[in-house]
């Protein structure tokens, strides 16, 4: 059961982290001969995480911990990069040629450690420490890592008359996260013509007129170190045992952590685009369009193996699969003065895109989360699958069909040989769909229901200046993308004796659950045991979080030069501001903009649009001034 939130707060409330970063960076610049500079540039980011977590012991409603802990850590990341260039430029007639050349060093390491005793005599300041704890209780932990990165690039651009555009790029990336594929060759080219700028050009009302196109490769090694490698553990209550058949003593053994995949190699993603831009009004009406296709193969999964290989961690890292984004944007502004003390613009981004898996290899029928990750995450259900034909992360689920009103409908629900599909349904339980048609409703039956990405993303920014004075706000909306809204789950199933209990109010939504006198809802009937297994994963869970937010307002005055003068102020703006201030939306959540997850980065694309009560965004006011001397 959850304690207290709270109560939560109240005994976390001198429980703090402290943090120490130092980063910088250096540079030099020199140039050799006319037309070469060499530049070297080293930057680097130490931190250093302190924190001391101290939760005494309390007695609550349906939860308690007998005894208060302490626990203690320590982390530490040093990152530095440091790269060199060589760039050459030079521009003759009509022509502009650049060139550079470059290598690239990068490295981190991080170090971490905690310990932890509990049984503390006092819950008093002056007994969080360790040693004020049982001895007997101490636990620590611990371990490092380090990854290093190479990276040789080279590149050419050409232009002629800003009118023939070309640039060339090639880098070769070597990673220490990779067995025996570190290297990796990234190509890239891209050309422009702009047609506005030649001779023969003739279309007054457009000004600017320019195609693009493009072709290029990039690479992802972003995988946990050592994944290429095997690893183990000592671990007393898996590992050790009396071989010598010793009652008094064990030997001390190992168990493997981790199983290493020394084949692993670079993800790779193939960009193909092709842009126009177009200009009117004398550029004053700008519109620009573009459409790419991105194909990912080799793509990097941390896959779940059979429970009888054994060790601790049944997973293995892999190169499992393909994967395409194809979509369209567009973006158009307009900027116009109408005189010197009145003009505004506006300007409108939009995007279209579609994913899809679109090849998986070997044995892998679909990427899912591991078990581990579905049971403290999920409530063990498992509503995300990344399957062939689908986009990633879709939400996979039983499919239902409203609520059974009565006995006769739920009698009546029977497969071709007069069975009932749901025999422990009762009036007020949720109807599932027989999917597949095979007479008998069961996990063959779930199916993709849906998805957590967008068909559309746009953005509106609107602005106005007048005298002195300046307004400008921006909108932004999403269309298309459903949520998979997990508090249902506690909400409206999960430990059901609670729905009356005085301090452990359900949602005032259940108040609305079906009844016999309440027929006209989507809300299932309250029960204790839940015999038709209704929290179940299914469409119930799945809404529409399609949005439109004002996301940014700004009102501001800019102090006129004639006070100015008199206050010795080169310039005077004072500003008021609000973000996120209202938000149109069918979803009945928290927040429809639910997006990747908080936890490990190794999931998060998995698992987007699931809502396990996140935490809305704030709606913040800002006054502020700038002013220069």
């Amino acid at each position: 059961d959850i304690s207290n939130p709270l109560g939560e707060l109240y005994r976390n409330k001198d429980n703090k982290d402290r943090t120490t970063r130092l980063f910088g960076n250096l540079f030099a610049e020199l140039n050799i001969l006319e037309g070469f500079y060499f530049k070297t540039n080293f930057g680097a980011d130490y931190k250093n995480l302190y924190k001391r977590s101290f939760k005494a012991k309390y007695n609550e409603l349906n939860t308690q911990q007998p005894l208060s802990t302490l626990s203690t850590q320590n982390r530490w990341n040093f990152n530095w990069v440091f790269t060199n260039t060589l760039n050459y430029l030079r521009t003759f007639d009509k022509h502009t040629i650049g060139a550079l050349l470059g290598i690239e060093t990068n490295r981190y390491q991080e170090e971490y450690f905690s310990a932890s005793r509990e049984g503390f005599a006092s819950d008093d300041d002056n007994f969080h420490f360790l040693d004020a704890g049982d001895s007997g209780s101490q636990k620590n932990a611990g371990s490092a890592f380090t990854s290093k990165m190479m990276s040789y690039f080279g590149k050419i651009d050409y232009n002629f008359d800003n009118r023939y555009l070309f640039a060339a790029t090639f880098r070769r990336d070597g990673s220490s996260k990779l067995g025996n594929n570190k290297w990796g060759n990234f190509p890239a080219v891209s050309a422009g013509w702009r047609i506005s700028s030649e001779p023969f050009y003739d279309i007054p009302a457009i000004s600017n007129m320019k195609v693009r196109i493009g072709w290029g490769q990039n690479g992802n090694s972003d995988i946990p170190a050592y994944s290429t490698i095997d690893s183990y553990m000592s671990n007393p209550n898996h590992s050790n045992y009396p071989i010598d058949g010793s009652q008094s003593s064990v030997t001390t053994g190992y168990t493997q952590t981790r199983y290493g995949n020394a084949n692993l190699k670079w993800e790779t993603t193939t960009q193909t685009n092709v842009g126009l831009d177009l200009g009117f009004l004398d550029n004053s009406l700008t519109v620009v369009l573009d459409w790419f296709n991105k194909d990912t193969k080799d793509l990097l999964w941390e896959r779940p193996l059979i429970g009888t290989v054994g060790g601790t961690n049944q997973t293995v890292w892999d190169n499992v699969g393909k994967m395409r984004n194809r979509g369209f944007e567009a973006e158009v502004s307009y900027n116009k003065s109408i005189n010197k003390d009145f003009g505004f613009n506006v300007a409108f981004n939009m995007s279209a895109i579609k994913n899809k898996m679109t090849e998986l290899d070997g044995d892998v029928s679909y990427i899912g989360l591991p078990t581990s990750v579905i049971h403290s995450l999920n409530f063990d259900q498992e509503v995300s699958r990344s399957a062939i034909g689908q986009p990633i992360g879709s939400f996979y689920a039983y499919k239902e069909d409203g609520l059974f009103q009565s006995e006769a409908e739920i009698k009546s629900y029977t497969n071709n040989k007069g069975e009932l599909l749901q025999p422990n349904a009762k009036p007020g339980d949720i109807k599932f769909v027989d999917v597949n048609g095979d007479g008998v409703i069961d996990g063959n039956d779930r199916d993709y229901i849906g998805n957590p990405l967008p068909d559309v993303t746009a953005g509106l920014t609107l602005g106005v200046n007048f005298h002195n004075f300046d307004l400008s706000l921006f909108f932004q909306g999403m269309f298309g993308n459903d949520v998979y809204d997990l508090t249902r789950y506690v909400g409206d199933f999960y430990n059901q004796s609670q729905y009356n209990h005085p301090k452990q109010k359900k949602p005032s939504r259940v108040v609305n659950a079906w009844t016999p006198t309440n027929t006209n809802t989507d809300i299932p009937r309250v029960t204790m045991d839940d015999p038709n297994n209704n929290i179940r994963p299914s469409s119930y869970y799945v809404q529409d979080a399609s949005f439109v937010r004002l996301k940014n307002m700004k009102i501001g005055y800019s102090v006129p030069q004639s006070i100015l003068s008199k206050i010795k102020f080169n310039s005077l703006y004072i500003y008021a501001q609000a973000t996120n201030l209202f938000t149109i939306t069918g979803y009945d959540g928290i927040d429809p903009e639910v997006g990747l997850q908080s936890y490990s980065s190794d999931y998060r694309n998995l698992d987007m649009g699931v809502d396990r009560g996140i935490y809305p965004l704030s709606r913040t006011f800002t006054f502020g001034v700038n002013v220069s001397f």
